[in-house]
């Protein structure tokens, strides 16, 4: 029974893949020509008309065709344009109105898979306040459409952060106290989005969730000249959403 079964199902797939195939007719001549196209009046015992994929309409009679035939079609593959770049640079230009700047270069492993390095600089600066914060790192970005450096990706990275703050108040009485410190971890991140190409100009629309750990050590002062060193571990860290990435770059 089971092997019933089995046979059955062979009998029906190959009789899908033979209905569903797509074919041509063949005209093979006896002066040695051939033509290629689709059988659309045929007068048994005298001609037939057949019509090419150019659109020309030809007529032969019997007389002059050695034998009929059946071609299977070839699936045409449509080359995607951009394929073809293996490497993009990428900066979001909205962040840098907050002295947010953040960079990325791509390099291209394949269709479907790229190396990311991705570059972040914030540097906000106020009357109290002076900080500089840097996240440099790789990643892995995979595209699932496999048309290179663009389409809906999905990306993971493993982030190296460095940061240095000098905090300064000053009290009503002339009093102040100073702070400044260094801090140092890793984030883990992803991200998804998709990316358009337009000739080498590329835009990028993404999105992302990741978690973030920094310790380090901060160094405080007052105006009767006592400092203080206070080490602290796990300072920052826990779940963040990622926020936008809207990217303009060229890819080349």
């Amino acid at each position: 029974m089971i092997k019933k079964s089995v046979y059955v199902l062979l009998i029906l797939l190959l009789f899908c893949v033979t209905v569903f195939a797509e074919y041509i007719d063949v005209v093979h001549l006896k002066n040695g020509s051939i033509i290629k196209g689709v059988i659309i009046e045929q007068i048994p015992g005298e001609s037939i008309k057949i019509e090419t994929k150019g659109g020309s309409i030809f007529v032969y009679k019997f007389t002059e065709i050695q034998k009929l035939s059946k071609e299977k079609v070839k699936a045409e593959v449509k080359k995607v344009e951009g394929t073809d770049k293996n490497f993009s640079v990428t900066v979001f230009p909205i962040g840098m109105a907050f002295s947010y700047y953040s960079f990325e270069a791509e390099f291209k492993l394949s269709q479907e898979l790229s190396l990311p390095l991705e570059i972040k600089v914030f540097a906000p600066s106020s009357s109290s306040w002076d900080t500089t914060f840097l996240s440099i790192g790789p990643g892995l970005r995979f595209y699932p459409a496999g048309n290179g450096l663009q389409g809906v990706f999905v990306a993971p990275y493993v982030s190296f952060l460095s940061a240095s703050f000098e905090y300064e108040y000053l009290y009503d009485t002339g009093d102040y106290r100073k702070a400044s410190g260094s801090a140092a971890g890793f984030s883990l991140s992803a991200w998804f989005g998709y990316r358009i190409l337009a000739g080498p100009v590329l835009f990028e629309f993404s999105t992302g969730f990741g978690f973030y750990s920094i310790s380090g050590e901060v160094t405080y002062k007052n105006s009767t000249g006592l400092t203080r060193t206070e080490e602290y571990s796990g300072m920052y860290s826990g779940f963040t959403w990622n926020g936008l990435g809207l990217g303009v770059g060229f890819a080349f």
